[in-house]
């Protein structure tokens, strides 16, 4: 498994006023500096190599952070992922939120955080992956120890 922490990017950057550079963690933790076309490239690379793709997020005002939204952009592009390119076709899609709001709260509210995902579904069928159902973690805030046992189980088992 190899991770891409964008959050993680982001502050690293920031510390290190660089502006272009790929957080790898897929071992020892790895810095690759760069213009932004070579990130590109890294992240490509990496994408074409696994055959399931995970994008983990806070949920948060009824959406993913912004960082996210911006890899989406300069990433899924359409000489990668769109029209003739279609590179991911046939990977599998796994999108796992938490949230700090009870499953209560948005149905309350005459909604599901399954209905403000729908948009990964709309991506993953531009992009021809294979998506499944999310993995959603409410009350991320308050989980008790034997929640938070339970839902790591639950996630592993979601993850294989």
């Amino acid at each position: 498994m190899q991770t891409l922490d964008l959050h993680g990017m982001y502050h690293e950057a920031v510390q290190r006023n660089v502006e272009n550079f790929v957080l790898l963690n897929d071992g020892p933790m790895r810095i690759i500096t760069g213009n932004s076309s070579t990130m590109k490239e890294i992240v490509t690379e990496i994408l074409l190599q696994h055959d399931v793709i995970v994008f983990q997020f806070p949920f948060y005002w009824y959406s993913s952070p912004a960082l996210l939204k911006e890899w989406i952009d300069v990433v899924l592009t359409t000489d990668f992922a769109y029209e003739d390119t279609h590179m991911l076709k046939g990977k599998k899609f796994l999108v796992t939120t938490t949230a700090g709001a009870s499953e209560k709260t948005y149905k309350e509210g005459g909604t599901t955080i399954e209905n403000f995902l729908v948009i990964y579904e709309a991506l993953s069928e531009d992009i021809l992956v294979e998506y499944q159902k999310p993995f959603i973690v409410h009350s991320s805030f308050v989980i008790t120890e034997n929640e938070l046992k339970t839902t790591t189980n639950n996630y592993k088992e979601y993850l294989e």
